[in-house]
């Protein structure tokens, strides 16, 4: 029998699928629920040992000696100090020690609760990763608790192995740690990581089975005809579509590869639905276009493979599954070598048939038509870098001649500091380089024009007189004193 609780039912069913089965558990309160549960599990070898720093020791011996990873769990406060020599030795060796703290509601620390300490990141240095995560309370609690504790496990053998350290917080009532009512212990989703050297037979089996598969291409500043390739490639040997905004720099060789424009704009739940994938598979950094607003909706009815060089955990579909650390060309490449061609098209006729209703009106002088106008003159084999935020939407509703790269600083996605990245691209390029700017983005970091200018710049003002961001979101109609603080209204001319 297992406890209720779900945060402990994720570690235990997250302990079973990552194969870890021996854990060094200590006497005390907070970790009863997790001791109780495991106790008689017969998939778990547990060891009492009384003394935490001794247990710790303990564990690091077992698991230099299993080579494979080894749970330490206690109860909360000083309790867990006691592990910090163990962990500095595994760090310094490489072995594989987890650290399971038990931990005491947060907002009390320091304010007369006793047995309350920070624990939070207490073995830094010492640790290849530590995570704090929340009693679970409701779905986006548990959707967090089960990433961070995927992450952490993950990163026992990642480029190295070392020790981590999982806190996780528990409440004092005495009766619901100590119930074990749970007959069957629900199983939480795994995250699981493949390098290089992956089995991709495998998973192009799993891709031609799949009846719906949407490839989302996040921001890309690349010149290399690799991935494009491959990714075209991709499309007619499954049941693929590409959604890709100008930043993902990919243009289509076939008509499986879409820019959703103001797609996102317009959408409904029905369509939403109607457009629904059975797979996603992402590469890139930040995917700009509103429509990724719609994607968590397809969290209980997919899944989510994702390709990144770093190998690191990106969930923000809320389905990860699968996470390919290599270049996304690599990916594709791979998987392609193994496909027979299955794609039927119907997937892509779904995307095109609602793409081809969204159109713009005539709208005279305005943000979007000068933005377009512009768009069209650029020479090709340019680049353009936007600024956040009017500009960055606006060209992305545009269609951009595929020799053109885009780059916007889309990552923290701030007005400080454009300017002064494309003065710094513009530095390093041969080519035009061509910048699209509102007046606050020009004013804010007018200081980089304070210099010696290369001469291949070419800078567009787009000036609103405010922020023309907070008239989309707002409005004079909602807030009438708009432009005194929040869009920052002023009487500037800006011509050169």
């Amino acid at each position: 029998m297992y406890t209720h609780i779900k945060g402990v039912q994720i570690l235990i069913s997250l302990l079973k699928q990552f194969n870890i089965s021996h854990v060094v558990l200590s006497p005390g309160t907070r970790n009863t629920a997790l001791a109780g549960s495991i106790e008689n599990d017969p998939f778990f070898h547990c060891y009492s040992i009384v003394d935490e720093r001794s247990a710790g020791y303990f564990a690091l011996g077992l698991s230099e000696a299993l080579d494979e990873p080894v749970c330490v769990s206690c109860t909360a406060a000083t309790a867990t100090c006691n592990y910090l020599p163990a962990m500095k030795e595994a760090y310094e060796r490489n072995i594989q020690l987890v650290a399971l703290t038990a931990d005491q509601n947060p907002y009390e620390m320091f304010h007369m609760e006793d047995q309350c300490i920070d624990q939070v990141d207490m073995f830094h240095g010492y640790v290849k990763l530590a995570v704090d995560v929340p009693k679970v309370m409701n779905d986006a609690d548990y959707w967090y608790c089960n990433r961070r504790m995927n992450e952490a496990f993950l990163e026992l053998d990642h480029h190295g192995k070392g020790p981590i350290q999982i806190n996780y917080h528990m409440s004092y009532d005495l009766n619901e740690i100590s119930t074990y009512d749970v007959e069957e212990l629900p199983v939480t989703r795994k995250i699981d990581r493949y390098e290089i050297n992956a089995d991709f037979a495998e998973f192009a089996n799993m891709l031609s089975s799949k009846k719906r598969i949407m490839v989302v291409g996040g921001s890309e500043f690349t010149e290399d005809g690799k991935l494009r390739r491959a990714i075209n490639t991709f499309t007619e040997k499954y049941n693929a579509v590409v959604i890709a905004d100008t930043y993902a720099n990919i243009y289509s060789d076939n008509d499986k590869i879409f820019n959703p424009k103001a797609l996102g704009d317009t959408i409904t739940a029905d369509q939403v639905k109607y457009l629904a994938p059975d797979l996603i598979i992402s590469f890139g950094a930040v995917y700009y276009s509103t429509i990724k607003y719609f994607m968590p909706v397809y969290s209980n009815t997919t899944e989510h493979w994702q390709i990144c060089i770093d190998g690191m955990i990106n969930d923000g579909y809320h389905c990860l599954k699968n996470v390919f650390e290599m270049k996304p060309e690599e990916f594709f490449e791979r998987v392609n070598v193994y496909a027979d061609t299955v794609n039927n098209g119907e997937y892509a006729v779904r995307w095109k048939k609602r793409m081809d209703i969204v159109h713009f009106p005539e709208l005279g002088f305005t943000n979007l038509a000068v933005i377009k106008e512009f768009c069209k003159t650029i020479p090709d084999n340019s680049l353009l870098h936007t600024t956040v935020l009017d500009s960055i939407r606006m060209s992305n509703y545009v269609e951009m001649k595929p020799s053109i790269r885009c780059f916007a600083n889309i990552g923290a996605d701030g007005i400080d500091g454009a300017l002064s990245t494309y003065l710094g691209q513009g530095e390093s390029e041969e080519k035009p380089v061509y910048l699209l700017i509102g007046d606050l983005s020009l004013m804010y970091d007018m200081n980089a024009l304070l210099q010696k200018l290369p001469h291949n710049i070419r800078i567009v003002v787009i000036n609103n007189y405010s922020g023309a961001e907070f008239h989309k979101n707002f409005g004079l109609d909602r807030i009438p004193t708009l432009n005194k603080h929040i869009a920052a209204g002023h009487r500037v001319k800006i011509a050169n």
